[in-house]
């Protein structure tokens, strides 16, 4: 990497930027005036949260001026990569996609000399171009004047007990939906045989319930449904659960089972910022960061130093609370990474039959 920073408050500084990495070890942060930094994500309050919790904050450290872009968009990255002329320098990517092989190409590997990995919850993924970003569970979100209450999978499956439409994000555009784990756990299939999934069996499941069940294509989609009322039964990330309720909608989370994963970030191939978009990583990945972060979401930190102060109804979503992290089941993103096209595939077969 270029040696193109110079340590704030630093004496020892270099002309190879040397200076800017001893900064870190006194606890301070690179001189970055004058550098654009762009993060793109999937936008909407996750990319608001991004922009106040994790850019603003960096910017007033380093000098830099951190821009939120977004949506994502795979093939849109791929070009900026493959052409060299990239304009996003770090980047929100499916926590499956960032182990599978075509995707890892699209990321510089991580520097440990600038991040430090060290701190990272073992239970999510890392590679040697990406790290996670926050936890989260799908989880059955509900609206409150349900009687019964839902308490588990079996429910969303329940079109006798529980009439009417019931909803889940478009796995045409990703499988990580929930969808496919919640048809296995409600058919009785075991937690510790969920994985390798018996997709067979998953969509022998889901015919069940066909003529009740509609895609959504955005959680901005998701988040007003569940707040009007217009759909009564939804798997959603807990943070789009959190926000529905936030927005005044009469929903509340049946966890038990709530299958819980986490997102990856990375520095984008070929960028024109990758040193200073290390520095930003390791921003991002900092106990300050993360717990900033989840307080704003109610997605859970990564980082195991991280301590979000959570209000009462975010702590009620939030699903890294010890209560529902007992009744959780691990997603196997190995296993999305090496699947994953074929899910899709046979999505959109199913969805189009």
């Amino acid at each position: 990497m270029g040696g193109v920073l110079a340590a704030c408050g630093n004496d020892d500084q270099s002309a190879d930027g040397g200076g800017a990495k001893k900064a870190v070890a006194k606890g301070k942060w690179p001189d970055l005036s004058g550098v654009t930094l762009t993060m793109a994500t999937y936008g909407g309050e996750t990319g608001k949260a991004a922009d106040k919790a994790l850019g603003q904050p960096f910017a007033k450290l380093t000098g830099c001026t951190v821009r939120q872009d977004g949506p994502i968009d795979s093939a849109k990255l791929q070009a900026q990569v493959e052409s060299n002329n990239v304009s996003w320098d770090i980047v929100h990517v499916d926590g499956f996609r960032s182990l599978a092989p075509v995707q890892t190409k699209l990321y510089e590997p991580i520097d440990k000399s600038i991040v430090d990995l060290s701190n990272l919850n073992p239970d999510f993924a890392v590679s040697d171009n990406t790290a996670p970003f926050f936890a989260y569970s799908q989880v059955f979100a509900y609206n409150k004047s349900l009687s019964p209450p839902p308490s588990g999978w079996a429910d969303f499956f329940d079109t006798e007990k529980y009439p009417g439409k019931r909803t889940a994000y478009n796995a045409a555009y990703a499988p990580n939906t929930g969808l496919f784990e919640a048809a296995l756990l409600a058919d009785g299939v075991a937690v510790g045989e969920l994985f390798p999934m018996d997709l067979d069996r998953a969509f022998k499941k889901l015919d069940t319930i066909k003529s009740d069940y509609a895609n959504f294509d955005t959680y901005a989609q998701a988040i007003e449904q569940l707040t009007s009322g217009e759909v009564k039964l939804s798997i959603v990330p807990n943070g789009i659960a959190y926000q529905s309720a936030s927005a005044g909608g009469d929903v509340a989370v049946a966890w038990d089972q709530n299958i819980r994963a986490s997102e990856s970030i990375g520095v984008t191939k070929n960028g024109k910022n990758v040193e200073a978009a290390m520095w930003f990583l390791k921003y991002i990945l900092s106990p300050e960061a993360q717990a900033k972060f989840a307080e704003l979401t109610s997605y859970d930190p990564v980082t195991l130093d991280a301590k979000p102060k959570l209000s009462a109804e975010a702590q009620s979503f939030s699903s890294a609370t010890e209560e529902h992290l007992a009744v959780a089941v691990q997603d196997d993103w190995e296993y999305y990474a090496a699947n994953y096209e074929e899910m899709i595939s046979r999505w959109v077969e199913w969805a189009s039959g």
